[in-house]
C-alpha cells in the first residue's frame, strides 16, 4: 500500500503541487540539479556507525550514460542502473542520459546498493521538478519493478542519521523488524527522536521525500511533531501513556498507515512489542560484542605474554557477550553460548600468569565448537531465511 496516491486525481484540489505526471512525455528535465541524504554504514573499533551522506545528481551538457562522478564499486553502479530503469517504466521517453552522481564525501571508496532508491528519488526529482525535502533522509535498494529492497545495518543507520539531524528517514518495509530491534537495543525513545516511515514502493519514497507533500501525509508529520515536544525531555517511554496520546497516534496511522515511529509507539503502549531481537539483530550483535575479543584470541602465541590491548579486548567482549544473553533469540542461544564459551576460554588464557597446555586445549576445544555452531547456522534454512528477512 501506497504512503499516498499519486494519479492527478489524487492530487486534485487547491493543495496538489504541480508536477509532471509520471508516464507523460518529458521533453526536457524540469531542474538540472536534485539532492538528497542517503545513510550508509562503516566499520569502527565500536562495530557499525550509521552516517547520513548527501547524494548529488547533476545534468551535463555531454550527453552520456547517467553514472557516477568518480568510479565507485560493482554493486552502487548496478543499483544505479536499476534506478534508471525503474525510473524508465514511469517516464518511457527519457533516454536515461545526460546525469552524473556524486557524493558529499568524494573522495572516499564507496560499494552497495542501499542508495538505489534515493538516486529513484532524486531522478523523479529532476524529471518531475519537485523539491527535496532536506530534512529527510533514507536507505533502501531498488529493483527495476520500483520496489524498495531491504539492505543491512540498519539499527546503524537509523541512529547516524538521527545523530546527523534528519527529522524524516525512510527504511524498506522488509526491514521493519530492525525498528523493534533499534528500541530493544537503544530505547523507545528512538521512536520519537526521528519520525521513522517503512517503504514499499519508490512512489512511497517520492510521497515522503518531496517537500509539497499531499495534505493527509503533512498532516500527519505536523501532528506527529507536536507530540514530540509533547514528549521532550521525557526519557525513555515515560510519556507514552500520557492522556490522548494513544488517540493521536491512532489519527497518525489513519491519515498515514506507513508511520513506523507511531505504529512502534502504540506498540509499546498496548504491550505488542517483542522484547527480544529479530534472528538477524540477535547474529549481528554477537558478532559485533564479540568481534574484537575473536581477533585478539586469534593472535595469542603460546609463550608469548599478551599485550594490554589484547587483555582489554577479550575481557571486555566477555563482560558485554553476558550482558547481551537476555536480548536474544531463541534461534541464536546455541552459537552465543559458543561465542561465551569461547571468549571465556581465551580470558582465562590471558590472566593466568603462567598459562600451560590445558588453557590451549580448552580455547582449541571452544573454538571448535564455535565453529561447529557457526557452519550449523549456514546449513539451518530456516535460520538463514529469518537472517535474510528479518531485522538489520
Amino acid at each position: 500500500m501506497a504512503l499516498l496516491a499519486t494519479t492527478p486525481a489524487a492530487m486534485a484540489g487547491k493543495d496538489a503541487p504541480a508536477v509532471v505526471a509520471p508516464g507523460a512525455e518529458v521533453a526536457a528535465l524540469a531542474k538540472r540539479q536534485a539532492a538528497i541524504q542517503g545513510i550508509v554504514v562503516f566499520e569502527s573499533k565500536a562495530g557499525l556507525r550509521g552516517v547520513a551522506v548527501d547524494i548529488i545528481v547533476t545534468a551535463t551538457n555531454d550527453g552520456g550514460e547517467t553514472r557516477f562522478e568518480r568510479e565507485v564499486g560493482d554493486q552502487m553502479t548496478t543499483s544505479l542502473k536499476e534506478a534508471v530503469r525503474a525510473v524508465q517504466v514511469e517516464h518511457p521517453d527519457w533516454d536515461g542520459q545526460g546525469l552524473r552522481v556524486s557524493f558529499e564525501n568524494k573522495y572516499t571508496d564507496k560499494d552497495g546498493g542501499s542508495a538505489g532508491t534515493a538516486y529513484a528519488v532524486c531522478l523523479r526529482s529532476m524529471l518531475e521538478g519537485f523539491d527535496i525535502d532536506p530534512a529527510f533522509a533514507m536507505t533502501g535498494d531498488i529493483t527495476v519493478d520500483r520496489r524498495v529492497r531491504k539492505i543491512g545495518g540498519v539499527v546503524a543507520k537509523i541512529d547516524g542519521a538521527t545523530r546527523d539531524g534528519a527529522r524524516l528517514i525512510g527504511i524498506p518495509s522488509e526491514n521493519a523488524a530492525a525498528l523493534d530491534d533499534l528500541v530493544i537495543l537503544e530505547s523507545p525513545r528512538a521512536l520519537v527522536d526521528a519520525q521513522l516511515f517503512v517503504l514499499d514502493t519508490l512512489d512511497d519514497a517520492v510521497a515522503l521525500a518531496r517537500g509539497d507533500r499531499a495534505q493527509s501525509l503533512a498532516t500527519a508529520i505536523d501532528l506527529f511533531a507536536d507530540l514530540q515536544k509533547q514528549l521532550d525531555g521525557k526519557r525513555g517511554s515515560q510519556g507514552f501513556k500520557d492522556p490522548g496520546v494513544e488517540d493521536q497516534l491512532v489519527a497518525i496511522l489513519e491519515l498515514a498507515p506507513h508511520h513506523a515511529s507511531a505504529q512502534g509507539m502504540l506498540k509499546q503502549i498496548r504491550r505488542e512489542a517483542p522484547r527480544r531481537l529479530s534472528v538477524g539483530a540477535s547474529f549481528d550483535q554477537i558478532l559485533q560484542t564479540a568481534g574484537p575479543a575473536f581477533e585478539s584470541i586469534g593472535e595469542l602465541k603460546f609463550g608469548v605474554r599478551p599485550t594490554g590491548d589484547q587483555v582489554s579486548a577479550i575481557a571486555s567482549g566477555e563482560k558485554a557477550l553476558i550482558k547481551l544473553g537476555r536480548l536474544l533469540d531463541k534461534d541464536m542461544r546455541m552459537f552465543y553460548e559458543a561465542s561465551k564459551r569461547y571468549v571465556a576460554a581465551g580470558a582465562k588464557m590471558v590472566r593466568s600468569k603462567k598459562p600451560g597446555m590445558k588453557y590451549v586445549q580448552r580455547l582449541r576445544q571452544a573454538g571448535e565448537k564455535l565453529s561447529a555452531e557457526y557452519t550449523k547456522i549456514g546449513r539451518d534454512s530456516e535460520i538463514l531465511d529469518a537472517l535474510v528477512r528479518g531485522g538489520g
